[in-house]
């Protein structure tokens, strides 16, 4: 570091304290960026708290599953929208773990996902995730799921898929011992975005079918398609993987380093 510094002109040398403050700052920014807590919520939780993630104080009481029924306001949800449980886990360290779907009009909300972690001594520590709340849209179809899938099977355009091949529909019932697993689509009706931006407006959210299409294929990639449920339009699809995905980064050290992730 000395090696660097003595090329550097003292004019241009930032105070050490300034440095110090202006990162310190910049932490404390980031800390508070995200959704406002409610007022009911912020009686709640720790300064600096988000709806985003949420640090519960200390001598916290919650529940962690029934939190979303009575603070269900204070997370800003209406009459219309439930968190439902999906599942529970407890790690090596032995906390655990509650996964729920946020749901509206009983159909699952895309991108609308929260974690409660809970101490092993039962304290509620925090949670965190994302809530699409302050949707207002119709629950009713006017198309079905076979006219859904038929536009999103022109959408993807595949030569031949994984249901129309009898050696990988056989390896998957065995794989499930289910003898009526498949890889042909199933649809589900779904509160989804009308578009792919990340900005998770509840403005832009309605009703619309999802199918996960696995291709046997080379040339067309498995997708996640989302066809509007009541014009048969592709709104989007995202790309999805049989297998691991690779990806790269930069670490702390070793600068430029490989990995995969997978959904779990």
């Amino acid at each position: 570091m000395k090696n660097i510094i003595k090329f550097i002109p003292k004019t241009i040398r930032p105070p050490l304290l300034l440095l110090l403050s202006f990162c310190m700052a910049a932490t404390n920014t980031m800390a508070q960026d995200g959704t406002p807590l409610s007022k009911d919520l912020q009686k709640l939780a720790k300064p600096g708290s988000t709806r985003e993630w949420v640090s519960f104080l200390p001598d916290s009481t919650l529940n962690p599953r029934t939190i979303f029924i009575k603070y269900k306001s204070a997370f800003d949800l209406s009459k219309d929208d439930n968190m439902v449980m999906k599942k529970t886990d407890k790690d090596d360290i032995g906390f655990s773990h509650f996964r729920y779907d946020q749901k509206y009009k009983n159909y699952r909300v895309v991108y609308g996902e929260y974690i409660v972690h809970q101490q092993p001594d039962g304290i509620v520590k925090s949670a965190n995730g994302r809530l699409i709340t302050g949707i207002n849209a119709s629950a009713n179809a006017a198309v079905n799921e076979k006219q859904a899938l038929n536009t999103a099977l022109q959408f993807m355009n595949a030569s031949k898929y994984l249901w129309q091949n009898p050696e990988l529909e056989k390896s998957l019932k065995l794989q499930e011992n289910n003898q009526q697993a498949t890889y042909f689509p199933q649809g589900e009706l779904v509160f989804a975005p009308s578009k792919n931006d990340q900005s998770f407006n509840p403005k832009d959210y309605l009703l619309a079918w999802s199918f996960k299409i696995y291709t046997d294929d080379p040339k067309v990639l498995a997708k996640q398609v989302f066809v509007d449920a009541n014009t048969s339009t592709i709104l989007y699809a995202v790309d999805i993987a049989m297998n691991c995905s690779g990806g790269s980064g930069t670490s702390a050290f070793n600068r430029s380093v490989n990995f995969n992730t997978e959904l779990s």
